[in-house]
């Protein structure tokens, strides 16, 4: 657990100067038909990142990935620190999943808006994040009856470390 104690040190150093901002608070409260979002975004609103418990993230996925923009990138910490104390929960695998570059072209453009407005210090806490689960929740050696799934995740990860995260913090 020292690893991951060390990551969510650096995570929280890394969102430590930010604040629940008018933008923030903009992007939350902007309507939307969709009662799911309007749900996810009422979870927020008005909440400093590290006021979100872990119980609300857990008991409310993936809803609260509906909220996108500065508010997503804002309550990132949030998201990523859960999924650390929870790593057998299906939030575990949608966190992993929104930081991984994906696939498909069309959806390349989105994911590069969705962090660019993350500082250098939290694009590296981003990429930390991704290298130490990495190596700790998917070790080569350590393989076995799960190999595909393992491996599909090692890639999935090293190709958004190598074609988005590394890029971004050299």
């Amino acid at each position: 657990m020292r690893d991951y104690d060390v990551l969510i040190h650096a995570i929280e150093a890394a969102w430590a100067e930010s604040s629940y901002s008018e933008e923030v608070h903009r992007a939350l409260s902007v309507y939307t038909a969709h009662p799911e979002e309007q749900e996810a975004r009422g979870l927020f609103r008005g909440r400093h990142w590290e006021d979100i418990s872990d119980a609300v993230l857990l008991a409310n996925c993936p809803n609260p990935f509906l909220i996108a923009g500065p508010a997503f990138r804002y309550y990132l910490p949030a998201f990523m620190i859960a999924a650390i104390r929870h790593r057998d929960e299906m939030f575990f695998e949608e966190v992993l999943g929104h930081l991984t570059l994906p696939k498909k072209p069309e959806a390349v453009a989105r994911f590069y808006a969705k962090f660019e407005g993350l500082s250098g210090n939290q694009k590296k806490a981003v990429a930390l994040f991704l290298e130490t689960v990495r190596d700790i929740e998917f070790p080569r050696d350590q393989w076995g009856v799960q190999d595909k799934y393992h491996e599909r995740w090692v890639r999935r990860i090293d190709r958004s470390l190598h074609g988005y995260w590394e890029k971004e913090v050299s």
